[in-house]
């Protein structure tokens, strides 16, 4: 079973209902912080809820893709859920999925805990530990381009 509902903007999970296909993995962002996704497994079963999930909406195609800019716009399109939908678990799972290595897709992942109804203390936990793994990544992308650009310059000296 696959499709998108009446406004086309919303991805489905295929097979719903049948064997599991990674399909737990669509609650890791709201159960798990940043940091546990070091975990090969946990990546892989990601990856498999993903590939089982498809879309009419181009966006929704993009995010599915792995396109960081689709998967933030998603997620910002949700607003401030009153309650976490099936539509919630599948926008901020491509935006969970983009936020492992993208420091921009993290930073909204953080702001995107913050205004959902979790409990006070999880949501927390979880925006803080976005916020920490998007600036993580942003000082190891600045640490790899210096790195391209060799070593500093010895204060200007010619000898």
């Amino acid at each position: 079973m696959s499709g998108h509902d009446h406004d086309g903007d919303q991805g489905k999970h295929e097979g719903r209902g049948q064997a599991d296909h990674g399909e737990n993995a669509l609650v890791y962002w709201r159960m798990l912080p940043a940091n546990r996704f070091v975990e090969a497994e946990l990546r892989e079963q990601l990856g498999t809820c993903i590939s089982h999930i498809s879309a009419a909406s181009e966006e929704w195609c993009r995010a599915i893709g792995g396109d960081a800019a689709a998967a933030v716009t998603l997620a910002l399109r949700l607003g401030t859920p009153a309650m976490v939908s099936y539509r919630v678990d599948l926008a901020m799972t491509m935006l969970l999925r983009a936020a492992l290595d993208d420091a921009a897709a993290a930073t909204a992942m953080a702001h995107r805990l913050s205004a959902m109804s979790l409990h006070p203390r999880k949501r927390s936990k979880l925006a803080t530990s976005w916020l920490l793994h998007s600036i993580w990544l942003d000082s190891r992308r600045r640490s790899q381009s210096s790195d391209k650009d060799g070593p500093a310059p010895n204060g200007g000296d010619t000898q």
